[in-house]
């Protein structure tokens, strides 16, 4: 749910033309916060058994905008050996 909100802001912020000093700072902070919903998303996703885990994350790539440039399991899989 929390991604589709993102996508809102995504498309209208993230992606605009603007290079205002404003757009640039309301951009980063969009930036901050769809890369910390993907790090939750990922944690979320380390919890789930192999075929669920497919299954949403073929549903997050096709469904949320902002989740498409990512790669949710190559991230799943350089962290798995990460000490924490």
């Amino acid at each position: 749910m929390e991604g589709m909100c993102l996508d809102s802001l995504y498309v209208h912020v993230v992606n605009e033309q603007a290079d205002t000093l404003k757009n640039k700072e309301i951009r980063k902070k969009a930036d901050s916060r769809i890369s910390n919903w993907t790090w939750r998303c990922i944690n979320h996703l380390k919890t789930l058994l192999p075929k669920s885990r497919l299954l949403l994350v073929k549903r997050l790539r096709t469904e949320i905008q902002c989740a498409a440039k990512f790669d949710f399991l190559q991230m799943i899989d350089a962290i798995k050996y990460q000490r924490g």
